[in-house]
């Protein structure tokens, strides 16, 4: 309801009048608009805990003027409210004395034209009759009668004029619904215009032979209100609001560029206040991407076949074999060998390696306990040997990231196309604002997914449905097994809907609406969703057969026959073992050489001293 302020007589009276009663009825809340701009919302919070401005939408209008600039003027102000809702039914009543029925209609004509601009349809003008005071002529127009005229406005706009009915006394003398419905379910060929954000699987490039699940939709939809598509396909982002207006994709339908706009659309509070929404229709999944982990070299095969533990277990238990034979030898009488620590050392690590003892115990304690080190030295070897082959043949991979946490204390950049950002920007968790602080927006998913592969140097938030769809078509985002080349974090980030977004006002989204339920209800999505799962599966088959094909020799060598670099770590310890055998072997030639001096030299020394103590002991006696 818009207030009478600097209204002349009598539409401040009938204002007056119509708001006494009105609030006798109380059956409706009602706000009064003034000529200055004001705000009608209040902030709730949806299910993920984010703040948004909300405002219940009005049902009906009812405008008193005297003038065209007061109209003008008034729903310039109506628009601006949060509550604005141009499928609502609205009555405008003008005070203004007309001299003939054809300035009537005039003026009519300019005043619903002029809602027209904001796709009003369902509303009538009620005009002061030429002759009668008490009595106002009911104007209306009708933009869709005939059909083809698809709700244009043509060089002569005043035949779509209607007067409806008069009323006279508050009453209407034909009893005419004032507020039918005006749009015809055949539409007869007229153009609707749609701009495509080529997403796939939703919106897919015409190269690739299947339109998209979303482009399905729209052509049943278009067939059933026989109407021409006139589709505008681009790869640019959704758009995001920026100085009150909007950029991308939603920024050229906000220009009025197309009635439409598709391509994996997800529901969003900012969106919902500049434009109108479809039902929802699909269900998809956002997650982080990551780079792949890359393989482990293969010389670390001898290694990783055990985990820490098991390494220190295994060492540990050597060690304790190693003193209980010594122990046992030197209690039960055993053979000095069996005494010794070097030796019972080195018979321990033969059998640990699956050699044989090259010195076996004879007194019946001691072989027990042999027996039972070899048992469990048979059972070692074997896990050992049986884990080595899975290795050598299966190639490990280093620790893949797998959450959130493991991305922001990366050095990887972390970002996704612009709309995403509000997700993180409103939220409340620690690790979504540091998200939003490192964000980066990016112009193209598929291009930021060579990022991803190689250089590895970005983390990118994406669809599921569009990284499962373009893994399956494309080579170079899979390996040689036909696997994606990154990695996608097993939760999700979020799950929503899908839906198609509209011109605010569109009078055609409630029909769309409508039709998609249907398709829905009838199984006809569930349909579209089976088939796509079934050609990204074919797709899927064929890239892997290429891949299969195309390397299949070069597999074959990598994973049957042996190379060097599987084994790089047999040598490297052969090569050490050499190395300290040469060592120990040079050193013990030394010591050895060392020892032989000294004792050349003590022998000597001590033949010398007896034949002194001879010649000394010869002389005594011949004295």
């Amino acid at each position: 309801m818009t207030d009478s302020f600097n209204m002349t007589a009598p539409g401040a009276d009938i204002e007056r009048i119509f708001m006494e009663e009105v609030h006798a009825l109380s059956r409706w809340s009602v706000m009064i608009v003034g000529n200055e701009k004001r705000t009608d919302t209040s902030t709730r919070k949806d299910d993920n805990g984010m703040s948004y401005v909300f405002a219940d939408k009005a049902d009906y209008y009812v405008i008193i003027v005297d003038s065209l600039p007061m109209f003008q003027r008034k729903i310039s102000n109506l628009v601006e409210l949060d509550s604005w809702n141009p499928h609502a039914n609205m009555v405008v009543l003008c005070s203004a004395r007309f001299s003939d029925e054809a300035s009537m209609r005039l003026y009519s004509q300019e005043i619903l034209e002029y809602l027209w601009s904001y796709y009003i349809l369902y509303a009538v003008i009620l005009l002061q009759d030429v002759k009668v005071k008490t009595t106002f002529r009911v104007f209306s127009w009708n933009p869709y009668d005939p059909p083809k005229r698809c709700g244009v406005r043509s060089e002569n706009v005043s035949e779509t004029i209607v007067i409806y009915d008069t009323c006279s006394g508050g009453h209407l003398s034909l009893g005419v619904n004032l507020f039918g419905n005006k749009l015809p379910s055949n539409m007869q060929g007229c153009t609707l215009k749609v701009l495509a954000m080529i997403m796939p699987p939703f919106v897919n490039e015409l190269a690739d032979g299947s339109p998209g699940i979303e482009l399905e939709l729209l052509k049943t939809i278009s067939l059933k209100l026989n109407v021409r598509l006139a589709l505008d396909f681009n790869s640019s982002s959704r758009g995001d609001k920026l100085n009150d207006h909007w950029t991308g994709m939603i920024g050229r339908l906000e220009k009025g560029e197309a009635d439409l706009a598709l391509g994996g659309i997800y529901p969003d509070n900012i969106v919902h206040e500049d434009f109108d929404a479809s039902t929802s229709y699909l269900q998809d999944s956002y997650t982080w991407v990551v780079p792949r982990a890359l393989l482990l070299p293969r010389w670390l095969a001898l290694i990783i076949i055990f985990e820490r533990n098991l390494w220190l277990s295994a060492g540990a238990l050597y060690v304790l074999c190693t003193l209980i034979w010594l122990i046992l030898g030197k209690l039960s009488g055993e053979a000095r060998m069996h005494k010794c620590l070097d030796h019972c050392a080195l018979n321990t690590w033969v059998m640990n390696i699956g050699g044989v003892a090259y010195n076996r115990p004879l007194n019946q304690t001691l072989r027990i306990f042999f027996i039972f080190l070899c048992i469990y030295n048979i059972v070692l070897v074997t896990a050992y040997q049986t884990k080595l082959i899975m290795v050598l043949t299966q190639p490990s991979y280093e620790n893949q990231m797998d959450s959130l946490k493991d991305i922001l204390e990366s050095d990887l950049n972390v970002g996704g196309l612009e709309e995403l950002k509000d997700l993180f920007d409103n939220a409340d968790e620690e690790l979504y604002k540091i998200v939003s602080k490192r964000y980066k927006n990016i112009p193209n998913v598929e291009e930021t997914l060579h990022d991803v592969i190689v250089h590895r140097n970005f983390s990118l938030i994406a669809s599921r449905m569009f990284l499962d769809d373009i893994s399956s078509k494309k080579i170079e985002f899979t390996d040689s097994y036909g696997d994606p080349n990154y990695h996608t974090l097993s939760s999700n980030v979020l799950s929503i809907p899908v839906e198609i977004v509209g011109r605010k006002g569109f009078p055609f989204i409630g029909t769309i609406s409508d039709l998609i339920s249907l398709t829905k209800s009838n199984g006809l999505m569930s349909k579209w969703l089976r088939d796509y799962a079934v050609e990204s599966k074919r797709k899927s088959a064929e890239v892997k057969r290429s891949a299969t094909f195309d390397t299949r020799v070069q597999d074959e060598n990598d994973d049957v026959s042996l190379s060097l670099e599987h084994l790089e770590g047999g040598f490297c310890i052969l090569a050490v073992g050499y190395l300290a055998g040469t060592i120990a072997f040079i050193l013990e030639i030394h010591c050895q050489s060392s020892d032989t001096i000294y004792i050349g030299t003590f022998i000597e020394s001590n033949a010398k001293s007896y034949n002194k103590a001879g010649k000394c002991s010869a002389i005594v006696n011949g004295n």
